[in-house]
């Protein structure tokens, strides 16, 4: 599903973080990032969902 939308290795990784239910603040602190880096990435994912299948994105989530 992630080829489907050209993730690219980071926005995956943050993807199935998102998937496994982490919080924003969990997810900055594994990745090593600020709260607003992956906030920009998670946006990021949700406009490649969107924009190709965003009921699948939904059913992840």
């Amino acid at each position: 599903m992630f080829e489907r939308w050209s993730l690219s290795k980071g926005e995956k990784d943050i993807a199935i973080l998102l998937i496994k239910g982490c919080s924003m603040k969990e997810i900055a602190e594994t990745r090593g990032s600020s709260e607003s880096t992956f906030r920009q990435q998670a946006s990021n994912i949700y406009k490649k969902a969107s924009s190709k299948e965003e009921k699948s994105l939904q059913l992840f989530l």
